[in-house]
């Protein structure tokens, strides 16, 4: 499983503005929702929810009720990767405190920077 990730932002190529959505396997693993803001912090967007009552007989479906943000104060790395212009592009985005330090596309780690980092963020 992964999350979504959404970068507000500036990565350190040309990625569109259209396409800032990524996925990670760094964080809950859930599909949940997180972003990381202009500001640089990690915003997990919290929702709870109950069996809508609303649906066809036999159709199981959820309905959100409470839908919050929450800033993770995250420190550490966190791997997220997508598709720009039908290519895989993969990042390793930095925080330190719960703030923003950088982020550096993957391609610029050594192996054994690649490896650690890949090690680091895929552990259960």
């Amino acid at each position: 499983m992964f999350d979504y990730l959404f970068c507000q932002c500036d990565l350190p190529d040309e990625v569109p503005t259209g396409n800032r959505q990524f996925q990670t396997r760094s964080l809950y693993r859930c599909m949940v929702r997180f972003t990381i803001t202009r500001e640089g912090r990690l915003i997990h967007h919290s929702a709870s929810y109950v069996q809508d009552t609303a649906a066809p007989r036999g159709d199981f479906r959820l309905a959100p009720v409470e839908m919050h943000d929450v800033d993770m104060q995250y420190h550490g790395d966190v791997l997220f990767s997508g598709e720009s212009d039908g290519t895989l592009v993969e990042y390793v985005a930095r925080f330190t405190h719960g703030t923003l330090a950088w982020i550096r596309p993957i391609g610029e780690f050594s192996e054994a920077e690649k490896d650690l980092v890949v090690r680091r963020n895929l552990e259960d």
